[in-house]
């Protein structure tokens, strides 16, 4: 059982990851095509809402979540501690993407 689950921890790493791009990549073509759309301040002009750009931790979410989860496995070996660090950037990021700046 446990040669299964070090076996398939690289897929499911690499499938959270691909999750976390596709919905990364969905989230800022919302938000282009939100601040994309006219705002009309008087009837003679047009200008398009540059302002409307929402950011994110996801940089300092990897960074944090990488040094913790080497950290936390780096105690059980090689194959461990790339497994920690690989876990650890991925919620790093979901942790990061979560929470917006102000």
């Amino acid at each position: 059982m446990i040669d299964f689950i070090v076996a398939a921890l690289p897929w499911i790493a690499i499938g959270v990851a691909i999750a976390v791009v596709i919905s990364n990549f969905s989230n800022k073509k919302k938000r282009q095509n939100i601040s994309e759309k006219p705002n009309e301040t008087d009837s003679n002009k047009t200008e398009t809402n540059e302002t409307d750009t929402v950011e994110d931790y996801i940089s300092y979410g990897k960074c944090i979540g990488m040094c913790i989860g080497t950290a936390l496995m780096g105690i059980y070996g090689v194959t461990a501690l790339s497994y920690g660090s690989c876990f650890g950037m991925l919620t790093g990021v979901v942790a990061g993407a979560c929470i917006k700046k102000k």
